[in-house]
């Protein structure tokens, strides 16, 4: 009886290792070659990821085109084990062909982890090989800054941003998208900036330069990778080149709505359209619907929306309130919270005008 025992606890670990060994995972890797004299090749080109966990085979790169031209980029799937976090890449030709590649980016893992080495003009020839050790990890940061509906609130001064984490802090980026008034009263601002994961977000730096100053209500930062989003409110003015640390975050709901304006004359309007969602676990604030350099309201168009907010659990009612005259009138209503979408139509063509508010109770929703 030992001996069935032992028996079966050996396939049973032989059984495991095999599991182990078969799981893979799919790296993207794309390569740019030096746009330099002689700098593409015709050599065979192999790679080998290192990491945290141990490193890939050795694989070779090569899609159906003509790889490794000269200022061009090629994509290539690598399916190997999980190296964990990803330290060194390592390159080798193979043939005298020589190659300078200058930058590769690898993303891989359940976030889309990407990871780049930059810069590197370095030739490869002679079936040499080398490892470059210096990858950057790259994570895209969604900011929303709602500027305050106080008097003045808006800035035209230069405004940055800084994010910590519990990995690290970025770099200081400034928060300007060309050709758009940003920071105006009452507007929502959002900008995409590319640093380093910082890990657990814990704070976030603002920083003006010049005497325009500037009080925005709410930040709002989303971790492309992590998929985290946290925001905090904001109490303070920001001025005189002076500087806001925010550390009281909170971890924050992504709501999408879109809204159809009636086909009917005079449906569309040029009054300010504000929002509040009510749900099974609370409200959030109300939302001003507004779209920078945009008319936004415009009879049979569809406008969409994006905001953050507390978590509200299941949407029950959707809430418009007008400020003004021009009265508005909404066809079709759209709200998508995680993977739920709720959805209503106007049935009763329900005017919204005079400073009134409306509500929508009666919603379908689809997952």
């Amino acid at each position: 009886m030992v001996l069935y025992i032992a028996r079966d606890f050996l396939a049973v670990l032989v059984l495991m290792s095999c599991v182990t060994e078969g799981t893979k995972i799919k790296y993207n890797i794309a390569v740019v070659t030096a746009d330099k004299a002689w700098a593409g090749t015709n050599s065979d080109i192999r790679m080998t990821l290192y990491g945290s966990k141990g490193q890939t085979s050795d694989h070779n790169l090569d899609s159906a085109g003509n790889d490794f031209e000269r200022g061009e980029t090629n994509d290539f799937v690598i399916n190997d084990k999980d190296i964990g976090n990803l330290e060194c890449i390592g390159l080798k030709i193979s043939g005298t062909d020589g190659w300078m590649p200058e930058d590769i980016t690898v993303t891989y893992g359940p976030h889309g982890s990407k990871h780049t080495v930059e810069n590197i003009n370095r030739w490869l020839d002679d079936n040499a090989s080398f490892k470059l050790c210096n990858v950057k990890s790259v994570v895209q940061y969604d900011i929303a800054i709602e500027t305050s509906t106080k008097s003045w609130s808006g800035t035209d001064s230069s405004i940055f941003i800084t994010l910590r984490g519990s990995d690290g802090t970025t770099a200081e980026h400034e928060l300007d998208n060309r050709g758009i008034n940003d920071f105006q009263k009452g507007h929502t601002s959002k900008f995409v900036i590319n640093d380093k994961d910082v890990g657990s977000l814990s704070c976030i730096v603002l920083r003006i330069y010049g005497r325009d100053g500037f009080r925005a209500q709410t930040v709002t930062v989303v971790n492309q990778v992590r998929k985290t989003t946290s925001s905090t409110d904001v109490y303070e003015w920001l001025d005189d080149n002076g500087s806001l640390e925010l550390c009281d975050l909170r971890q924050a709901t992504e709501y999408s709505l879109a809204l159809t304006t009636s086909t009917k004359g005079w449906a569309g309007t040029d009054s300010g359209i504000y929002v509040i969602l009510k749900g099974s676990n609370g409200n959030t604030k109300e939302h001003k619907l507004d779209t920078i350099s945009h008319n936004d309201f415009r009879k049979g168009n569809t406008d969409t929306y994006v905001f953050y907010d507390q978590s509200i659990g299941s949407l029950d009612c959707i809430l418009f309130r007008i400020n003004g005259k021009d009265g508005w009138l909404v066809d079709t209503i759209t709200v998508e919270i995680g993977y739920y979408e709720y959805s209503t139509a106007n049935r009763s063509n329900v005017w919204l005008d005079g400073y009134k508010t409306i509500k929508f109770c009666n919603l379908k929703v689809e997952y």
